[in-house]
């Protein structure tokens, strides 16, 4: 599965139903519920689309916010977006 182009939308309403079935421990899934939320109340607030420019953005402002800890520095949390089953529009 190719990734979207940065500009294009991401819907994906059942991601809740998704994190649950997924193999995690409980402080992981909540980790990851709560990553979500906020990055969702990011959009809503700034007025943007879920997008993987809008979701860079996000990240790049929580880096500013800890102290510069890259993302990549925490790959224990890393899940291939082909085992969430999302699905890219530019309509959403």
């Amino acid at each position: 599965m190719n990734p979207p182009p940065a500009s294009q939308g991401v819907w994906f309403p059942d991601w809740a139903a998704a994190l649950s079935r997924l193999s995690l421990k409980e402080l992981e899934r909540t980790a990851y519920r709560r990553a979500i939320t906020s990055y969702l109340h990011f959009c809503r607030e700034s007025r943007r689309r879920a997008t993987v420019a809008s979701a860079r953005e996000f990240m790049r402002r929580l880096e500013g916010v800890s102290g510069g800890m890259k993302v990549e520095e925490n790959k224990r949390f890393e899940i291939p977006f082909s085992s969430w089953g999302f699905s890219s529009t530019s309509s959403h």
